[in-house]
């Protein structure tokens, strides 16, 4: 029996290496995006770990503050503690009406309201990472 030229020993191996190469190249399946349902759970949990974070950068904010200043209650732990309330009463209203503008079925408003929250939550944490900072 002859054995197999170079370029016949190639072929040979290409072809053996076909299956391998077509289950890699399958795409990663995101179960993110395998149905509405599965993405709005998706966004829930996103958004729960992104106002755990909020609320983490806060409390730490909140403890580099003064109690109070004598010279000025704007530089107090009180001031921040209404400014985060009022952050969460606009977040809430302002994404409630974008979800309702945007959406159609309530999950559908659900969803962009929610997709609006990750965002507004994103900025908030942005702000404590970066503080306003004083003289």
């Amino acid at each position: 029996m002859d054995t197999p030229r170079a370029p016949d020993r190639l072929v040979c191996l290409l072809v053996s290496l076909l299956p391998a190469m077509a289950v890699a190249q399958q795409p990663t399946v995101d179960p993110c995006a395998q149905s509405h349902v599965a993405y709005a759970k998706c966004l829930g949990k996103s958004l729960e770990a992104a106002n755990a974070e909020v609320d983490r950068a806060y409390q730490s904010a909140l403890a580099e503050l003064p109690e109070s200043d004598p010279n000025d209650t704007r530089k107090g732990r009180n001031q921040l503690r209404r400014a985060q309330d009022a952050w969460r009463n606009y977040v809430t209203e302002q994404c409630a009406f974008v979800g309702g503008v945007q959406g159609g079925s309530n999950l559908w408003v659900t969803t962009f309201a929610g997709e609006c929250e990750l965002k507004e939550t994103a900025k908030r944490l942005e702000f404590f990472r970066n503080p306003p900072r004083g003289g």
